[in-house]
């Protein structure tokens, strides 16, 4: 029987390795010790502690070595094996928390520099909420740069590319963007058409009169704005990695949560059904992906319903219409039934236009699995994967 350094075998086989605060001694099979020595999961000298000789016999001790077995093989594990297992899975990659982690850093990070910099600079304009340009700016500016910079340096760090976070590189515009598109328009009108029927909406007239082109492609440019810069910021590098860790629906359910939150703390006059509206779509959004693996269907959805919503119907949004929109509108019913300040994302009739998407979509988009990526490359040659 092999021997691990100053250990000495006892009479009923067991090897002792140290003592409790009674006096009792503490054990475990030698053979365990042997095999985990052999496996490259114990070394003998990261045994600092003193090994004494197991003195109690019979059934109670036995019970006491089983108790503290894990307790003990614990205490001998050395402290960069207890990092290695806190930061490294078994296939020997950084874990997805951590990873996670060094992105909303660098993101957060490059984002406060922006902010920072923009007033040192007297660049920060405090204007509508839904001026065109101003989303643009702020979309493109304080939110796409930030998030590609981290996604990017992460996408380095992990030999991945962007296609591996759901980001469409060549086809963003193409038909997948096109077709999401209009169901996008299809949503918001059908949710404007049950408004209407209900006695909640109607045109008084066109709001448009002078630059209608420009009008036109400001409002075209800040729904698309809206819908690439949002989609790749909660379903890119975070559902991705979130994934990784937890699965893909546990990942896409605490990002739509945060998604509903953000929009309910950030924005004025906020209630609990757009928070509610808004959550719910951003999982619908993560459905879109499970489907076809892109993200360019979502971001097609996201830009034709804020375009419909806010420029082609010309709803609030926020408390404010738009600048720039195609019709003067009235909403003479309720806020259940019009959504109010916040405009028909808050509506009730909002829920069965999403029950209606989920349904659609499934059906006209079969399920697939997932597409499998290479995962993060191994930051250790050997991981050690320490089973206790």
């Amino acid at each position: 029987m092999r021997q691990t350094a100053n250990a000495l075998p006892t009479t009923d086989g067991r090897l002792a390795l140290d003592k409790n605060e009674a006096g009792h001694a503490i054990g475990v099979s030698a053979k365990t010790i042997e095999r985990l020595i052999a496996d490259g999961k114990l070394r003998a000298k990261k045994i600092r502690r003193r090994v004494v000789i197991l003195t109690t016999h019979g059934a109670l001790a036995k019970k006491r070595a089983n108790l503290c077995r894990t307790w003990a093989l614990l205490r001998m594990i050395s402290w960069k094996d207890l990092m290695r297992k806190i930061f490294i899975n078994p296939a020997g990659q950084l874990r997805a928390g951590w990873r996670l982690l060094i992105w909303l850093l660098i993101a957060v990070g490059i984002q406060l520099l922006i902010s920072i910099i923009a007033r040192m600079l007297h660049l920060v304009n405090e204007g509508a909420f839904l001026d065109p340009k101003q989303l643009i700016l702020g979309d493109w500016v304080a939110t796409f740069i930030p998030v590609i910079i981290a996604t990017l340096v992460m996408m380095r760090i992990e030999r991945r590319t962007l296609s591996d976070y759901y980001i469409p590189v060549r086809g963003l515009l193409g038909k997948s963007f096109w077709v999401g598109a209009l169901w996008g328009i299809a949503a918001v009108s059908l949710l404007i058409g049950l408004i209407a029927l209900a006695g909640g909406y109607q045109i008084a007239g066109v709001a448009l009169h002078e630059h209608v082109a420009y009008g036109v492609l400001m409002w075209l440019a800040a729904a698309a704005s809206i819908g690439i810069v949002e989609e790749i910021a909660f379903r890119g590098y975070m559902l991705r990695t979130l994934a990784d860790g937890v699965g893909f629906w546990p990942a896409a359910c605490a990002l739509a949560f945060l998604f509903g939150a953000l929009h309910y703390l950030a924005k004025p006059h906020e209630r609990w059904e757009d928070f509610a509206s808004t959550g719910l779509l951003a999982l619908f959004m993560s459905l879109t992906i499970a489907r076809t693996g892109s993200l360019a269907w979502a971001i097609g959805w996201h830009f034709g319903f804020d375009w419909g919503a806010i420029w082609l119907w010309s709803g609030r949004n926020a408390g404010e219409y738009a600048p720039g929109r195609l019709f003067e509108t009235e909403w003479p019913a309720s806020d259940r039934v019009t959504g109010g300040l916040l405009g028909p994302e808050a509506s009730w009739f909002v829920f069965i236009v999403i029950a209606v998407l989920f349904a659609g979509f499934h059906f006209m988009y079969p399920q697939k699995a997932l597409p499998k990526y290479v995962g993060p490359r191994a930051l250790v040659r050997n991981p050690t994967h320490l089973d206790v």
